[in-house]
């Protein structure tokens, strides 16, 4: 049964179980948002993140906390994540095609990385839709890595082989360490937003960001933050040395056209 279980501070939308997530991939009920990545030299969008929504029959429109969960917990990741490289892929070849330079960023679960599917699936993709490799970036959480550290690292070689980008999503709270950076393909580190939205004011968040930037550049990485929302704070990632970064203040996540 569909409800609203109270969580605290948060309402939590019981969307039901992973079968009714199965239904909205087949059903055409999931659409893609996009918020720009900024770069903080030029000013102009150079990529897209894709963010997931379930246009839900009873509920509306649902953002990815709510769904994200039983694709995580089920056999549906993978078929999700499927989804969602197909949307992204065809949407950013139209505007490509249209004229924006801008790549497309998608979210990958940890987990997909074990598995043998991936990296043809991308490389048909990009075959079909006649999209450049480096106009796509995966984007890998630090949360949840999988066990199998040894078979994700040759699934990442094998996508930096096709030159398809991979990014290091909410860096500073997860699981990484600075071997696992050493160790496997990233081009891009993206700083999670709990580091920026008071940098400002918190000398600490500052530091981490600062460090990071210069780590990430002496390896040779790309870097984004997260969760910009006043001038104040791109001030700060952009005096600390960041590359490019995204938040309500440079945009706000929307469907294309």
């Amino acid at each position: 049964m569909l409800g609203v279980v109270a969580t605290g501070s948060r309402e939590k939308v019981n969307l039901g179980t992973s079968f009714d997530l199965l239904h909205a991939v087949e059903g055409e009920q999931l659409v893609l948002h996009y918020q720009p990545i900024i770069d903080l030299t030029s000013g102009l969008a150079v990529g897209m993140e894709a963010l997931v929504r379930w246009n839900h029959p009873t509920l509306g429109l649902t953002g990815p906390d709510d769904f994200l969960p039983l694709a995580e917990n089920s056999w549906l990741g993978g078929r999700l994540t499927a989804w969602v490289l197909e949307r992204a892929v065809s949407d950013c070849a139209a505007w490509r095609a249209a004229g924006s330079p801008a790549g497309v960023s998608v979210n990958v679960f940890p987990e997909s990385l074990t598995e043998e599917w991936i990296v043809g699936t991308v490389a048909e993709l990009l075959d079909e839709y006649a999209l450049a490799p480096d106009a796509l970036t995966l984007e890998l959480t630090e949360r949840g890595w999988p066990i199998q550290l040894e078979l994700a690292g040759t699934t990442m070689a094998a996508l930096a082989a096709l030159g398809v980008g991979i990014s290091l999503d909410d860096f500073g709270t997860g699981d990484s360490s600075l071997s696992r950076l050493q160790r496997l393909h990233f081009d891009e580190i993206k700083i999670d937003r709990c580091f920026v939205v008071e940098a400002a004011e918190r000398l600490p968040d500052r530091e981490i960001i600062r460090f990071t930037a210069e780590l990430a550049h002496a390896l040779g990485r790309r870097t984004v933050a997260e969760g910009v929302e006043r001038a104040e704070d791109l001030d700060v990632v952009r005096r600390m040395g960041i590359d490019a970064a995204q938040g309500f203040l440079l945009g706000r996540p929307g469907p294309i056209g």
